[in-house]
Order: C-alpha cells, then structure tokens, then sequence
C-alpha cells in the first residue's frame, strides 16, 4: 500500500469523507487515519464543519425568507461556526499550555469555497429560470412557462410573492380581483408580473390541489398577443394546449387582455374566461355611472 505524507492525506480529507476517493486510496487514508492522531484530529474538524453546512442550509431552508436572504443566511452561519472551531481549539485547557503545529485550514478554505460556489450556482440557475419563466414567448406558451415557475414559488414558500397589497395593485391595474368561488376555485396571493417580457397582474388561485393563474394585462399585453393572431375579436376566447396545461386568451372592448392557465378542461377555462367578462362588464357600468 501506497504511503502517503499528512500533507496529501489532509487535501484528500474533504473527497474521504463524501465517498468519492477509489477503493485504494480510500484504503490508503482509512490506514493513515488509523496511525495519525494529528490528520484524525482534522477529519474530526471537517467532519464537524460538514454537518454544521448542513445544519445552517436546513435551518434557512425552513425560515421565510427570499433565496437571496437565505443563502447570505447560510454564508454567515457557516463562517461563524468556523471562527469558532478555530477559537475553541486555540483555547488551553486545565491552565496546561500545549504546543501545537500551526492548524491547517486549507480545508476550511475549500469549503467556504465550495459553499460560495453551490450559491452562486444556484442563484445563476434561479435567474436563468426566472428569465426563462418571464422573457421568453410566444405570449399564451410564456404564460404557460411562467404558471409553472410562479406555482412552484409559491409551493415553496420561500416569500418571494408575498407581501403584495391588493389596494395598491388594484389602482395599478385599474381593475378588482375576480371571484371564482362559484366555480370552486379560491382565491390563494397576487402579485405584479412578467409574462413574454410583459407586465401583468398575476392573479393565483386553487382549485382543489392544484394552482390555476389568472392573468389581467392592459393595451400593451393585447399587443404582444397579436404577434401570434392577425384577428383579435373581443370577448372571444383563444385556446392553446402547453403539456398537461390548457392555456386560454380573452380580450376586452377596452383593449385589456385575461389569461387563464392550468391544469384545466377546456369548459373550465371557458366558464372562468366567461366569470372574468361578466367581472370586467359590471367594472364598467358601475365607471359609467359614477362619471
């Protein structure tokens, strides 16, 4: 068996412990292990930092707070766990003075490295969906993409749609929130939007277990639309299938668009595009009467 000197030893730790040496190196520093105290000692330390990363992802995962909040969250927790281990190792005990080697903390180094490297990646996968999720078209597919994204936000619970004030949009938006109740669809958050780089009020709702989006955008959003349809008739209802998703397109006569999107029969999509008019229509009469 290959002898190895602590120095390598101790830039294999961090591979021993996740199982990713071969079989005979993994012998290789199981054997040193067994007849040096000094490279035990640092397994035990890195062994210890492993399962505070762990503790620290867990601990943030089950916080309400954004991705980036949580992963700042996590960075900290690690680094002061570290500074710690080092102090509490430095500290004589029994008033006994002890004479150490200088501790090595390249292994402290490659974790915080690997820590800040999982994040970054993380967080450039969380844009790359995002932009995925909001950018990309045509209009009715990129509703479809975004329902998916948006749903999984908000099943994940990590706060990035709450908050939102309802008065606040409404103004914005020039418009109230439908209520599907009769439909047996309830009414679950909201929040402002991108679909197909457009903005719009997205509008989340349950039916049972599964999330139904609810989409109202102005004269804008009905121009993004139109790339797709040459002829656009008012209160006429446009359909397009995106996997299990049914996808449904109904204009106004004051040129605003709804989109509904879900894990609906056609006849739902119809008799909620059907609710959203009647919603739109007594907005209108009731304006018409107060001006």
């Amino acid at each position: 068996m290959i002898e190895l000197s602590c120095y390598k030893i101790n830039n294999l730790l961090s591979a021993y412990l996740e199982n990713q040496l071969d079989t005979a190196t993994t012998l290789t520093v199981a054997n040193h292990l067994e007849n040096c105290p000094s490279c035990e000692k640092e397994l035990n330390q890195l062994t210890k930092i492993s399962s505070l990363l762990k503790t620290a992802i867990q601990q943030a995962n089950e916080s309400d707070l954004t991705l980036a909040t949580r992963a700042n969250a996590i960075n900290d927790r690690v680094k002061e766990q570290i500074a710690l281990t080092i102090a509490q190792t430095k500290q004589p005990t029994n008033n006994v003075i002890s004479i150490q080697k200088p501790i090595k903390t390249s292994w402290i180094k490659k974790v915080i490295l690997s820590l800040a490297a999982s994040i970054l990646i993380a967080m450039l996968s969380v844009f790359s969906l995002t932009y995925y999720a909001t950018a990309t078209g045509p209009l009715l597919i990129g509703a479809a993409r975004n329902h998916q994204f948006c749903s999984a936000i908000e099943l994940s619970n990590i706060g990035l749609h709450k908050g939102h004030s309802k008065t606040e949009l409404s103004k914005q938006f020039n418009t109230k929130f439908p209520e599907l109740d009769t439909l047996g669809i309830k009414f679950a958050d909201l929040h402002p939007c991108e679909v197909y780089q457009t903005s719009f009020l997205h509008l989340m709702y349950l039916k049972g277990d599964n999330q139904v989006s609810v989409y109202y955008g102005l004269a804008n959003a009905l121009d993004k639309f139109k790339e797709t349809q040459t002829q656009i008739n008012p209160e006429q209802l446009y359909l397009e299938t995106s996997g299990s998703l049914q996808v449904g397109a109904v204009s106004t006569k004051e040129n605003t668009l709804w989109l509904i999107a879900g894990e609906l029969s056609q006849e739902e999509i119809k008799a909620i595009s059907s609710n959203l008019l009647k919603t739109r229509a007594f907005e209108e009469k009731q304006a018409e009467l107060f001006h």
